[in-house]
């Protein structure tokens, strides 16, 4: 649940970011900002992927 949560703010802020005034020094810091957040938040979601080289308990 957490997850979807997760991607869907992602999509929000992707739209908000790309729809801002283009012509304003606030859409500017507005941008970064979303996309330290989408950032942020696709961190957040790769925590739950298990890296490639981990190995695992059960290949002993």
């Amino acid at each position: 649940m957490k997850q979807i949560i997760l991607v869907l703010l992602c999509l929000i802020l992707a739209f908000v970011a790309y729809y801002l005034p283009k012509n304003s020094v606030g859409a500017l810091l507005g941008k970064v900002g979303a996309l330290a957040i989408i950032v942020y938040f696709i961190m957040q979601l790769m925590q739950k992927i298990p890296s490639k080289n981990q190995k695992e308990d059960d290949e002993v």
